[in-house]
């Protein structure tokens, strides 16, 4: 039987782009085999806060009174997670055979907070705030901010922030249980490029994220024009990532290397021999998470324990762009331009204590989950114009070109004619123009209503063929092509 003898009977794996050639209901009930799940959060807060001016016993800055916030918190935190009946059974279609359970995990959190603002000047605020949160499962932090905000001119502001901040893992993130999904990999010790099963949970032993950062910029405004350019630096440390199973592919790889010396990169041509694969997974030394088929040493069966972890640390530096100019004229209407840009000048991550530190800005990142696709420009350029009840906005999207590093090959080369682009280094430079038409003001049962049509895509642009396993850079590019849409909003 071929792909067009039964349609609604086979299964697409691939993204879609036609809706003829989606997945029935029906197919994917068989194939994924998943009843119904129950997850079910509950938050219960309590804040306390306290607001005003600050007695300063008759001295008074030049800049007027200082106010001030201060106040508390208490947080109950709650989750239970209800896997479907077959993941119960252990009878699902992808993952091995464990039976699931019932999960559930709750936590408490006391913070406390004070914030300042001090007007040192006319032109000069400073501004202070601190922050202790303490939470039940183990977790907690004290992080300090302060700013400096300086009027410089009518039409030139400064300013300079510093502060600290932390991210605790969430119930799912220390509690979920072991799952099993489809990841694809790609060896370095052999020819295997595909999806393979991956199951992974929640992480007990996961600490705070942290990071501290500092911002420098300035704000600019003249009359229909107003610019904002901002420089960031952030350091991460322990922050949490969910690790996939390339990364720990890649890792076991990095390992080899440096047990044994071996030089090549891992890619055809430069890959070990089956015998010192065989040695490699015999060794103490080689990751037990990864699960190769015994009659077929080079066939990836699953790989375990691709949960959340703590990162070693990250450390971003970039300088966001954003400018607006307002143009109105007697006849033609009024015209909107607007420009918000990023430009990431690095990205160091260190996925594992005994991983090097890369940097991973420009770079497509498909061998880690550290990091995720980092173009060095991101830019959207909005234009609109108003008349009247008529209003049009169009929104032009780019992204930068950047090395490609993904795999160059899968099992599906050269299965039914099915032919992918070989060699490929560059991920290209994506251009996408969005638009919309607005009608307001129409009237009607006492209400008024407004209509729109507009399209994503406009241009029909199709994404770049990848010998990835989906066929398109997928995660960057718009794989639907041109979507058209309408929509009708009533106030009354």
């Amino acid at each position: 039987m071929t792909w067009s003898d039964d349609r609604q009977s086979c299964y697409n794996p691939f993204f879609v782009t036609d809706q003829a050639n989606n997945n029935s209901i029906q197919v994917m009930d068989a194939i994924a085999a998943r009843d119904k799940e129950f997850n079910r959060s509950q938050l219960d807060v309590i804040d306390i806060v306290l607001n005003g001016e600050v007695p300063l016993l008759g001295f008074e800055l030049p800049g007027g009174p200082v106010s001030a916030a201060v106040g508390y918190q208490f947080r109950d935190d709650k989750f239970t997670n209800t896997p479907s009946a077959v993941e119960l059974a252990g009878d699902t279609w992808i993952g091995g055979t464990a039976k699931e359970t019932i999960t559930s995990g709750s936590r408490e959190v006391d913070a406390y907070f004070a914030e300042f603002s001090v007007p040192v000047l006319s032109n000069l605020e400073l501004e202070l705030a601190v922050r202790r949160e303490e939470f039940s499962t183990g977790q907690s932090a004290t992080t300090p901010k302060f700013g400096l905000t300086y009027a410089a001119t009518d039409w030139l502001t400064l300013r300079a922030t510093q502060g600290d901040a932390f991210i605790a893992p969430s119930l799912t993130n220390l509690f979920n249980p072991v799952s099993c999904g489809l990841s694809t990999v790609t060896d370095r010790f052999g020819p295997f490029s595909a999806f393979t099963t991956a199951c992974g949970g929640g992480n007990p032993n996961l600490t705070n994220e942290e990071s501290t950062s500092q911002q420098l910029g300035f704000d600019i405004v003249l009359g229909d024009f107003d610019m904002q350019v901002t420089w960031n630096n952030t350091e991460f440390f322990n922050r949490i990532i969910g690790i996939n199973g390339q990364d720990i592919m890649q890792l076991d790889f990095l390992n080899f290397q440096r047990a044994t010396g071996f030089a090549g990169d891992g890619l055809p041509g430069n890959q070990p021999s089956e015998q010192q694969l065989r040695d490699w997974v015999a060794s103490p030394a080689s990751n037990k998470d990864i699960i190769r088929d015994p009659g077929d040493i080079f066939t990836i069966l699953q790989v375990n324990n691709t949960s959340t972890i703590n990162a070693e640390s990250v450390e971003v530096e970039a300088i966001d762009i954003a400018a607006n100019y307002r143009l109105s004229t007697n006849d033609w209407g009024n015209f909107r331009f607007g420009l918000q840009a990023t430009f990431i000048d690095h990205f160091f991550y260190q996925g594992d204590a005994s991983a090097p530190v890369v940097d991973g800005a420009g770079l497509y990142n498909d061998v880690t989950g550290a990091a995720p696709e980092l173009p060095e420009w991101k830019a959207n350029l909005n234009i609109g114009w108003s008349m009247g009840n008529h209003n049009i906005n169009t929104i032009t999207r780019y992204i930068d070109s950047m090395p490609y590093d993904g795999p160059q090959y899968t099992f599906l080369d050269g299965i039914g004619g099915f032919v992918r682009p070989q060699n490929m280094d560059t991920v290209d430079t994506w251009v996408q123009v969005d638009a919309s038409y607005t009608y307001r003001g129409i009237e009607m049962f006492g209400g008024e209503g407004a209509f729109t049509i507009g399209s994503r895509n406009l241009f029909d642009k199709d994404p770049q063929p990848s010998p990835e396993f989906a066929g398109v850079i997928g995660g960057l590019q718009d794989p639907m092509g041109r979507n058209i849409y309408a929509r009708f909003i009533y106030d009354f």
